[in-house]
């Protein structure tokens, strides 16, 4: 089984190859002219390369370009019937998956598959099964699946597919074991890159130099530095949840005092919402506060879907918190664009009106006027689809 299309070939036909692949999922249609051009290599060299992918069954021809006089160009695309890509969102209590085709097209997306993520080989297995009873429902043959994505919370080292919250064993991490029983290649992926990714690919607003605010019950992050991903040493870059704040005497669930996450997420929003709740304050929970029935995250996060003002008033003040460390972030890297996203953006412009008003005090007058507060596009598909898109650019070794 390999793990790349293109192996651990290093010669000049095959490093042009990858170019091309990358310039057709970036520009779209192309000719062999346009190739030659980006690529730096001659006409008979990018025809020879096209042929070889044509033959291989990643590109297509489409026909003559439409021109007025001269001889027409032939056009070149991504063939999206090359092969299919499977994304898993994996969350505590359930997982989304999606699939797409290998041009990107988004061929199925399905949320809230009852789940349970935990440290064991069954739950590898429990997804294994989810994974392929998903595909098999798209009407996909197994053998089509080229690679699998799984998007996770927390510290993933993407090089050895291991995660410091969720893995099989100290021994073998969890994409390899995955990969040996999908009988197909998997990527193990922090959830907050996953979603850059599927902005970049899918959303309105993206950018070379971006960050993303990712707000599920922990709060994560991602960058993108000159159109490059940002992993560190270790690939636990955006780890900054767990950044400590001076003076919040709060413990976090990693054992440590003072962790962002504790008031910067929906974690936060749970529970300044309770602490609410008991000051006699009116929400759409109350009756059940008043019952003693248990209220959960989730149960907080619906409410903020309704437009629970109670939800939305403590989603505002979690976002005055979360401004802290956002104003250093723009300082330090400088972006043009930052995304909100996760499940706590369901507030929605408030959080962002929020945002700009604290980002106002924080930040130099050029520094602000010069970053764009987006919230998120792609919306819940984004980890899964990301998760796809991650899956891809491993088995083509893009980076």
């Amino acid at each position: 089984m390999h793990n790349h299309y293109f192996g651990t070939q290093t010669d000049w036909g095959t490093i042009v190859k990858k170019q091309i692949v990358h310039i057709f999922f970036k520009d779209g249609i192309q000719t062999i002219a346009d190739l030659s051009k980006k690529t730096h290599a001659s006409v008979p060299t990018v025809t020879k390369l096209i042929l070889e992918l044509i033959n291989e069954g990643f590109v297509m021809e489409l026909g003559k370009a439409h021109t007025t006089g001269g001889r027409k160009p032939l056009l070149y695309d991504i063939n999206p019937k090359a092969g299919y890509f499977v994304g898993a969102d994996l969350r505590p209590t359930y997982a989304n998956l999606a699939i797409v085709d290998f041009a990107g097209n988004q061929v199925r997306f399905v949320r809230h598959i009852p789940f349970q993520l935990r440290a064991s080989t069954k739950s590898g297995k429990e997804l294994t099964d989810i994974i392929k009873n998903e595909v098999s429902e798209a009407g996909i043959d197994w053998e089509e699946i080229l690679h699998v994505g799984i998007s996770v919370a927390g510290p993933t080292d993407t090089r050895i597919g291991r995660n410091m919250y969720y893995y099989v064993s100290n021994e073998e991490p969890f994409s390899e074991y995955m990969s040996l029983i999908l009988g197909v290649p998997a990527v193990l992926e922090n959830v907050s890159r996953s979603k850059i990714a599927a902005e970049v690919r899918y959303g309105k607003h993206s950018s070379r130099d971006m960050v993303y605010l990712n707000l599920d019950e922990e709060f994560g992050m991602s960058y993108l530095v000159g159109g490059n991903l940002v992993y560190g040493h270790n690939g636990f870059a955006g780890n900054a949840g767990h950044a400590t704040i001076p003076g919040n005497p709060l413990l976090c669930r990693c054992g440590k005092k003072g962790c962002l996450t504790t008031v910067s997420s929906g974690e936060a929003v749970h529970r300044m919402y309770l602490e609410r709740l008991a000051n006699g304050e009116v929400g759409e929970l109350s009756e059940k506060y008043k019952n003693g029935e248990e209220i959960t995250y989730y149960d907080v996060w619906e409410a903020l879907k309704h437009g629970d003002q109670l939800a939305i008033d403590c989603s505002a003040a979690m976002s005055k918190n979360l401004v802290k460390i956002l104003g250093i972030t723009i300082n330090m890297s400088n972006p043009n664009v930052i995304i909100i996203g996760g499940q706590m953006s369901e507030s929605g412009e408030k959080m962002l009106e929020t945002m700009r008003e604290e980002l106002k005090k924080t930040l130099d007058q050029i520094m602000y006027e010069d970053v764009e507060l987006h919230l998120t596009s792609v919306g819940e598909p984004g980890a899964a689809l990301g998760a796809c898109i991650m899956a891809q650019r491993h088995y083509l070794d893009l980076q």
